[in-house]
């Protein structure tokens, strides 16, 4: 079993990997990749809407699906670099 401590770096990492360049940076991001929304959304596994949503800021997505959008941001950042 994890220590307390490995816990707790473990929760400070997940919160660190869940936090979203603005949602201005998001759309440039992906727009400068050449990735449709709808095809963002089918990778996320979410609805094209709630992509939208995210990527305008009007919602935050929970911790899970932060963490998978921040690592597909960075993916698709580091791909047009």
């Amino acid at each position: 079993m994890p220590s307390e401590a490995a816990q707790f770096d473990a929760l400070v990492t997940r919160i660190r990997d869940s936090r979203l360049p603005s949602p201005a940076v998001r759309r440039q991001i992906r727009e400068a990749a050449k990735v449709p929304m709808r095809e963002s959304a089918r990778e996320l596994k979410v609805a094209p809407m709630t992509f939208l949503r995210w990527e305008r800021g009007e919602v935050q997505p929970r911790r899970d699906h932060a963490i998978a959008y921040r690592q597909f941001l960075d993916a698709l950042r580091e791909a047009v670099s």
